[in-house]
């Protein structure tokens, strides 16, 4: 069974200025865990296949691996207040399957398969970088690992996660590069974006109000927000606009958020390109490659 209507993967990079980086972990955990399949096991004439989800390529997907994957996208719905194990919803429980299955195993299977094909390596120096900016936003190596053993991983399944998301970052930047010196014409340029008074206004008002709620929640313990995370997030705010949100008149910090919004603007309009290129680039992908689904 092919899917016929495209799936979404999420191929949003990560910065410096991340806000959410633990969010952005635990979503890489999700995503490349599901991506730590035994070669061995993939060998094995024994296997059944009711312990298989999909192969890509010859390359086999662990069922449980999956319905583990599946089964944390079904209570994020329940959280909402929707059941998907219920009869009436049926039709989209089937839907989120095939969404699950394609955006968590699938589409990074074949870009890494494709990365691995060009031989792309990453550096140690690199792999423990991301696994310091993973432990900072976690308050530490400790707490980051409570997690990472919570969810029946540990130190050096991080590392290999880690490894496989810096390989396909790189893939897909390579990719994104090339494709975009061959088609000069679709790179956005700043005659693409713009922003009004009205919504530099709006920006100015946004963040002074998220800045000074922060302020008072660090002045209390009873936060939702885990205190190194509120703490990041202020530092992170008061370093880009403290200089900017300590002015009160709007006329004087006009021209210089102006400059930031349309920054900003013109990196959302380059990430919305990429994510077209990309999924464009994931259905060819998926056209030349051999896919068998078991579910």
């Amino acid at each position: 069974m092919k899917p016929t209507e495209r799936k979404t993967f999420n191929t949003q990079r990560t910065s410096g200025a991340r806000k959410w980086l633990k969010i952005s972990f635990l979503l890489a955990v999700t995503l490349f865990a599901a991506l730590t399949l035994s070669s061995c096991a993939g060998d094995e004439a024994t296997a059944v296949n009711d312990e298989i989800a999909a192969t890509v390529n010859g390359e086999k997907i662990s069922r449980e691996e999956f319905e583990q994957a599946l089964e944390e996208e079904k209570n994020q719905y329940l959280a909402q207040g929707i059941d998907l194990d219920s009869p009436e919803s049926e039709d989209m429980a089937g839907e989120l399957e095939e969404q699950v299955l394609y955006s968590y195993f699938v589409y990074p299977m074949l870009l890494e398969q494709k990365a691995l094909d060009e031989g792309l390596t990453v550096s140690e120096e690199k792999i423990d970088d991301r696994y310091q900016e993973y432990a900072a936003a976690f308050g530490g190596e400790e707490k980051l690992l409570e997690e990472v053993e919570a969810s029946g991983m540990d130190r050096d399944s991080v590392y290999d996660d880690i490894t496989r998301e810096l390989m396909i970052e790189n893939y897909l930047d390579r990719y994104l590069e090339t494709y975009l010196e061959d088609n000069p014409s679709e790179q956005i340029t700043e005659d693409d974006v713009s922003v009004s008074e009205e919504e530099v206004r709006d920006y100015y008002e946004q963040l002074q109000a998220e800045y000074q709620e922060l302020q008072k929640l660090l002045e209390t313990d009873d936060t939702q927000m885990p205190k190194e995370q509120v703490e990041a997030y202020y530092n992170q705010i008061e370093e880009e606009y403290g200089e900017l949100l300590e002015e009160n008149d709007f006329e004087i910090v006009k021209n210089s958020l102006e400059e930031i919004l349309l920054s900003q603007r013109m990196e959302q309009l380059k990430g919305e390109q990429e994510q077209t290129i990309i999924m464009d680039h994931i259905q060819k992908l998926e056209d030349e490659s051999t896919i068998e689904l078991n579910i």
